[in-house]
């Protein structure tokens, strides 16, 4: 006759929890398992004995994997209010940028205000273009490049309008870069230019950047006093445009001037002569502007009038030999050496080779300057 036990009955802790309870119900429900497998004889008691411990191992298995669970899930919910909550995020509805492009600080801001790092998202628009960011395309990108930004919270406009930073470019700043350009590259040495512009300039915005001018097309002639120049305006590596425009220039610089009336043959060490600043592009040959060591003094070849400009061409080393004057000449032939005279029939220096006369045959013949008094004749 089987022998029927009286179910078990547990006492309910106040302030246990659900878990706790279902592992004291298991725990009480096991032991008196084992009580009815101990009171049983021979070899079905032993074999129960062997399967109820079997059966407990598992169950005490179970009731610490139950309790580790509840361990964790306690550990997550402390993690979880111990961890700062995440920024919000939004797109600024319009941002100005420079030529390096466009990068993440410029257009997203954070609450409560974080440093967000300035990381380029995309290239700058051009001048007077417009580039659209959706919200999409920049919480895609976050996740991609920078995902310890990425936050589910955001709020703000759907999309960042972006444009260009500029600034308006007037007559005053054009004439200066245009002057400096021509000055390096075709004035030069020659004198300080001065350039007008014909037509008034019309102002232009360009890129809020350091700005480069290149010179692409100028007259033959190179800088005069009226002519048309064109030219591109650069940021960077960003060609904004080509302009032409008409201009008039000046090229100043100190020349010799007469102060009085000079005339031919006077020497210019000793000709009344001052210095002024005049425009080199209105004068119609090359003025003198100083006077160098040229081997010999230098003297008028021509009438200069008072307060004009001493020309180069008006000027020339003072000759040894002067035309009509009798010299030495000296011709050679082995160790003999002839000397007569001869008369000079042109102005000559040191080592210039000049037209000379035998006055007594009328035989003309050509020598070379040695000085002063001697000519050398080759036989």
């Amino acid at each position: 006759m089987k022998r029927r036990f009286s179910p078990i009955l547990t006492e309910e802790r106040p302030g246990c929890s659900e878990t706790e309870g279902t592992q004291r119900l298991l725990i009480a429900r096991q032991a008196s398992s084992d009580r009815a497998v101990i009171r049983r004889s021979g070899a079905a008691g032993r074999r129960g004995v062997v399967l109820r411990a079997a059966h407990v191992a598992g169950l005490g298995l179970l009731s610490l994997w139950l309790g580790l669970a509840h361990v964790a899930e306690a550990a997550e919910s402390t993690k979880a209010q111990l961890r700062p909550p995440s920024p919000t995020l939004a797109l600024v509805e319009s941002a100005d940028v420079d030529g390096e492009g466009i990068f993440l600080d410029q257009i997203v801001t954070a609450v409560p205000v974080t440093s967000l790092p300035h990381l380029r998202l995309a290239p700058a628009p051009a001048v007077g273009q417009v580039t659209l960011l959706t919200r999409t395309q920049v919480v895609a990108w976050i996740q991609l490049r920078a995902p310890a930004v990425a936050s589910t919270n955001w709020n703000g406009p759907d999309q960042a309008k972006v444009t260009r930073r500029t600034r308006p470019l007037d007559e005053v700043e054009v004439k200066e870069m245009l002057r400096t350009t021509l000055q390096q590259d075709h004035v030069k040495d020659r004198g300080e230019l001065e350039i007008r512009l014909t037509r008034p300039w019309t102002s232009i915005a360009v890129a809020d950047e350091p700005l480069t001018l290149k010179v692409v097309d100028i007259p033959a002639s190179g800088v005069g006093a009226n002519f048309i120049v064109r030219f591109e305006l650069w940021a960077g590596q960003e060609r904004l445009g080509n302009w032409q425009v008409a201009s008039t220039a000046k090229v100043w610089r100190d020349i010799l001037v007469a102060e009085s009336p000079l005339k031919r043959g006077q020497l210019l060490r000793t000709a009344p002569i001052v210095r002024e600043r005049r425009d080199v592009l209105a004068l119609r040959d090359v003025a003198v502007v100083g006077v160098g060591d040229e081997g010999g003094e230098l003297e008028l070849r021509e009438n200069v009038a008072a307060g004009q400009p001493i020309y180069a061409r008006s000027l020339r080393v003072r000759p040894v030999v002067f035309r009509g004057s009798i010299v030495d000449g000296m011709m050679f032939e082995g160790g003999m050496t002839i000397v007569l005279k001869v008369e000079v029939l042109e102005d000559g220096l040191p080592g210039h080779v000049v037209r000379v006369r035998n006055p007594r045959t009328r035989r003309e013949m050509l020598g070379k300057v040695k000085n002063e008094k001697t000519i050398l004749i080759p036989m």
